[in-house]
């Protein structure tokens, strides 16, 4: 009996020892980053260091560049469906330039799509960033009349 016990204690002890040197040497799981084609608009690329197979949990970054007669300065970034927000400074990776914008996506943890819309030709870009400014400041202006009693769609 005691002999079965002995034996039981070794198997145990070998497996967990056996156990723990896999879970140690196990491949990180990486998720993929799908960024958008290339086309004639834009450029959307990881910055330098990072790639688009992210390892689980860590994070993940990207711009986007306007190409010659685009702007990507009214860019509508989305990830995963999600309107996204530039969280970045351009000028600590690209210094002087324009329209570049900047993005870190946190802690990914699966399969990552992004997209990106409205990006329009140099012309149209100023007509529409003086449109939002315009409703920006419409909206300000009625706000200061009205007060807080002021509210947009309802």
């Amino acid at each position: 009996m005691k002999r079965n016990i002995s034996i039981l204690l070794v198997v145990s002890l070998l497996f967990c020892s056996l156990s723990l040197f896999v879970a140690a040497d196990a491949p990180t799981q990486l998720c993929y980053v799908k960024l958008p084609a290339e086309n004639d608009m834009f450029i959307c690329e990881p910055l330098e260091g990072y790639d688009v197979f992210v390892p689980r949990g860590e994070n993940f970054r990207f711009y986007i560049q306007g190409k010659d007669g685009y702007s990507v300065k009214s860019a509508t970034v989305s990830v995963d469906g999600m309107i996204f927000y530039e969280t970045d400074d351009v000028e600590e990776y690209f210094p002087g330039y324009y329209d570049i914008r900047v993005f870190t996506i946190e802690n990914i943890v699966k399969e990552t799509e992004v997209k990106v819309t409205t990006v329009f030709e140099v012309e149209k870009a100023g007509l529409f960033d003086w449109l939002i400014t315009f409703v920006t400041k419409l909206v300000q202006w009625f706000t200061d009349i009205f007060g807080n009693g002021f509210n947009i769609g309802g």
